[in-house]
């Protein structure tokens, strides 16, 4: 699905030749004019895997791997400087603890790599952490996978209707996330989770 011009010599513009997407995009050459094809979707996933232990969290503390590096989602430009829209965010667990308390999430997104945080300590974000931030999406009403308490079973979660325009860095084309645990979540030891956005690229 997509918008096609066609550059027109005798005009000297581009016009119309198929219409689908209003979204613009991507350029290419035909017969050594420009081609411009609009609307490109595509998902972009990063994952974590939390330390060994089942250490429960405080409201506001950071949920992060063992080096408490933040997430990373390449691809959200099609050119460093890229813009697009965030769609939907997907959240999996590879454990199912909603029997007991599920996790109050927050996803937060930068356009660039945030401070690094220790799991389980309090986020503290830095003047310049929220200078690149542009926003973030709660991940609450998780649902049941494989319905097996722990970590022999796994759970979900879809935040729909984003709709977070986003422009990348200048010099890049990902987008950075850092999760926060607005609850009391008591995890599994070395829970993985991973987190998928929906994109609709300019």
């Amino acid at each position: 699905m997509s918008t096609v011009y066609q550059y027109n010599r005798r005009t000297g513009k581009h016009e119309v030749v198929a219409h689908d997407n209003p979204l613009c995009a991507e350029i290419l050459q035909l017969d050594g004019q420009p081609v411009y094809v609009a609307g490109r979707s595509v998902r972009s996933k990063a994952f974590l895997t939390r330390p060994a232990d089942t250490t429960q969290y405080t409201a506001d503390d950071a949920l992060t791997d063992a080096l408490g590096i933040p997430l990373e989602f390449t691809g959200c430009g099609r050119l460093p400087g890229g813009s697009g829209l965030i769609v939907d965010v997907i959240a999996r667990s590879s454990a199912n603890q909603l029997a007991t308390a599920s996790p109050t999430q927050e996803l937060h997104i930068f356009i660039r790599k945030p401070t690094a945080t220790a799991d389980n300590s309090e986020w503290a974000p830095t003047d310049d952490d929220m200078n690149n931030w542009i926003g973030c999406v709660a991940l609450n009403s998780w649902k049941n996978g494989n319905k097996t308490a722990g970590a022999g079973g796994n759970s979900m979660v879809r935040a729909g209707q984003v709709n977070l325009i986003y422009v990348c860095a200048p010099d890049i084309t990902s987008l950075w996330g850092l999760v926060v645990e607005r609850g009391t979540y008591t995890p599994v030891a070395s829970e993985r989770f991973s987190y998928e956005l929906g994109l609709a690229l300019d």
